[in-house]
Formats: structure tokens, C-alpha cells, sequence
């Protein structure tokens, strides 16, 4: 009787510039996937997690490195984490005759230098194989005229590692300070930029809510750019008392807030030349079973499916979030299934090992093709 043939896994060189220490959506989706595809593949990886400013210096040195590694370990593969990375790491696989994945997250294809627009598409168009984490990012990637048959959308993965079950609504004091008796938590999660909707939201849909439900505060999490345009809608509406902007938070804190809050918010608006990706605070919201509301726009759509892990609203349209937003503050039951209910789609859908397992079988059909 014939043995079974042993498995051998891809020899994969995994090239992230956003990684662990450094801070972020994109550097923990790096991380996730990397030690995911860990279990099935044999990795080289090439990390940076420093400050972005690095960076003028680390890709030319990544350059270098990643010719290196390729000729002295039998790389089948070169894994790009995304388009910046993309634009030296298909230049090495055409060197050395690998094929290129390249991950797409949205504005490392959207982003508006007549330069870096002009690299990305060469790049985009050298690379075997492109997976974008949402199909608003295929879309945007098609557009630059790559070939659609090379595109693929495989969202992010998800690690149940913040619901807590036994973290009561009290707790909420422990991060956010000053709040009234019995207050109803919104919680938004964030860069603060302008696509993210914050300032829309507190001039157009928070006076409703604190109209009808007076105890309601709204507790921003994150840095950016539009702190100050945040504080001066703030200070204008004269809503100081209703909203809490705590800059960047612990994973502690943050597991307390997920676990704690009455419904998540993320009233994205469009801005030109920058996109939505995916929304990955959404789904770890859905996984501890916190009721999401969110903007029906971009890659929010990949990550929440519309009354089956949250509730989404037409974009800049208050009425549809103020109203979806206080049913869930007003009817306790309700939200209770809403926020059940998401948690068990979000596990089923989104779980790494299912998501891992459609990189491993697109390393495996280039590897297959490039032998």
C-alpha cells in the first residue's frame, strides 16, 4: 500500500513595514494573519515596528534584505502586507523569478501622490496575485487598470480573545471618569480623521440623541489630525457633558469599553482619496456582543451585514442613525439579541483559520503554476 504523500508546507517570505510594537489596525491584521499562516507555511519574516518616519530609510534596507533571504532560503513565495510594501517586493520577485502576493487595504491604493499613484499601478500590475480585504478595495484596485481575474477579496480574521462576560457596566468608571448614574455608553474606536464622521456625527445625529436620551455620553477612543475640529464642534454644540475623548487606550481598557458600552458607532462619511478598508473595530465590537450601528459605505459593508452583526444607515443620513441608535438605547431586550446575535455571525464568518486557509491555497496554485 502506497504511503501518503507527506504535506509540504510553502516556503513564504511575509514582508510587513506595520507590525507590532507599533500601534494600529493594520499592524495587529499583520500580526493575526502572519501567526495564522504560521501553523501551514514556512515563514521568513521581515518586520518593521517603528515609527512611519523610518520608513524613508527601512524600505531601501528591506529592499536589500529581501534579496538576501530569497537567495539564500528557497522562497516559493513573497507575501507584500500591502502597496507601499509592494513596490520594491515585486521588483525582487521579478529579480529572482517568485511570485508576488500583495495584500491591498484600501488607502495604500487610493492614496492621492501623482508619484506613489504612478509605483503603485506598476507595481499592482507586476504582483501574481492581489487580495484586497474588501471589495471596495478590488474596486478601487481595478480601476488603476490591473486585471480583475488577478484580484481576489479575503477580509480579515478575527481572534476572540476581548468578550468578557464577567466585566459588569460599572466598570466603565475604571476608564472613563465623571460619568452620571445609570449613563448609556456610545463608543466610537479610531483614527481621528475626517472619513471617520465624528465631527458630522456630534453636529448632526449626538443633539437628537441627548434630546431624547439626556443620559447618553459618547466615548471616542484614538489620535488624529481632527482632535481639534472634534473639541471645536464640542465646544459650539455645548455638549462637553456628553462626550469623552480619551486619545489612545490600553487593550485593558479597551476589552472594558468593548464589554461595557450600549451600542458602537462609526458614522463614516465619504472624503475623496481616502476609503474605509474593512473596519476591523466593528467586528471586535459584534464579537462581545456589542450592538453596532455603522455607515452603510466602503469596506464597513465587508465587515457587517446589515441586521446580521449590526445595523447599517446611509451615510450623512441623521435621522436613519439617530434612529437606529436609540431603539437600541431604549429597548434593552432588543439590543441584548441584536449584539448575541452578531457575535455568532462574526465567529462563524470570520475566524483565522478559515481565513488563513484561502492564503495557503493562493500560495499553493503560484507555486504550482511557477514550477
Amino acid at each position: 500500500m502506497a504511503s501518503k504523500k507527506e504535506k509540504i508546507n510553502p516556503r513564504v517570505l511575509f514582508i510587513t513595514r506595520c507590525y507590532p510594537p507599533a500601534v494600529g489596525g493594520m499592524e495587529r491584521f499583520a500580526k493575526d494573519l502572519h501567526d495564522a499562516l504560521a501553523e501551514e507555511t514556512d515563514q521568513v519574516t521581515l518586520s518593521w515596528g517603528g515609527s512611519k518616519k523610518a520608513l524613508i530609510l527601512i524600505l531601501p534596507y528591506f529592499f536589500i534584505k529581501s534579496c538576501w533571504i530569497v537567495a539564500r532560503n528557497n522562497i516559493e513565495v513573497i507575501h507584500s502586507q500591502d502597496g507601499v510594501v509592494s513596490i520594491f517586493a515585486t521588483l525582487v520577485g521579478k529579480l529572482f523569478k517568485k511570485p508576488v502576493v500583495v495584500v491591498i487595504h484600501g488607502l495604500d491604493a487610493t492614496y492621492s501622490n501623482g508619484l506613489y499613484q504612478y509605483l503603485i499601478r506598476h507595481s499592482l500590475k507586476q504582483a501574481e496575485r492581489i487580495i484586497c480585504i474588501s471589495q471596495a478595495a478590488k474596486d478601487e484596485v481595478v480601476k488603476r487598470g490591473i486585471n480583475s481575474r488577478n484580484v481576489v477579496v479575503i477580509p480579515l480574521g478575527m481572534t476572540d480573545e476581548l468578550f468578557d462576560k464577567t466585566i459588569l457596566k460599572k466598570q466603565i468608571n475604571k476608564v472613563v471618569n465623571d460619568l452620571p448614574e445609570n449613563p448609556k455608553i456610545l463608543l466610537s474606536v479610531g483614527r481621528l480623521v475626517k472619513r471617520k464622521g465624528i465631527v458630522w456625527f456630534l453636529n448632526n445625529v449626538m443633539p437628537d440623541i441627548i434630546q431624547k436620551e439626556p443620559s447618553s455620553i459618547l466615548v471616542v477612543c484614538g489620535k488624529g489630525t481632527e482632535k481639534e475640529e472634534i473639541e471645536k464642534a464640542i465646544e459650539s454644540l455645548k455638549i462637553s457633558k456628553n462626550v469623552r475623548l480619551l486619545g489612545s487606550v490600553t487593550d485593558e481598557q479597551l476589552k472594558i469599553l468593548y464589554n461595557s458600552a450600549d451600542c458602537f458607532v462609526m458614522p463614516n462619511i465619504p472624503v475623496a482619496g481616502d476609503m474605509e478598508g474593512f473596519g476591523r473595530v466593528l467586528l471586535e465590537a459584534a464579537l462581545c456582543e456589542l450592538p453596532v450601528v455603522a455607515s452603510d459605505l466602503e469596506g464597513i459593508t465587508e465587515a457587517i451585514i446589515d441586521n446580521k452583526n449590526g445595523i447599517l444607515c446611509p451615510p450623512e443620513d441623521p435621522q436613519a442613525h439617530s434612529r437606529a441608535i436609540i431603539g437600541i438605547l431604549r429597548d434593552k431586550s432588543e439590543a441584548k439579541l441584536i449584539g448575541s446575535r452578531a457575535r455568532q455571525y462574526t465567529l462563524k464568518n470570520y475566524s483565522w483559520q478559515l481565513i488563513a486557509s484561502r492564503y495557503i491555497d493562493i500560495y499553493s496554485e503560484l507555486i504550482e503554476r511557477n514550477n
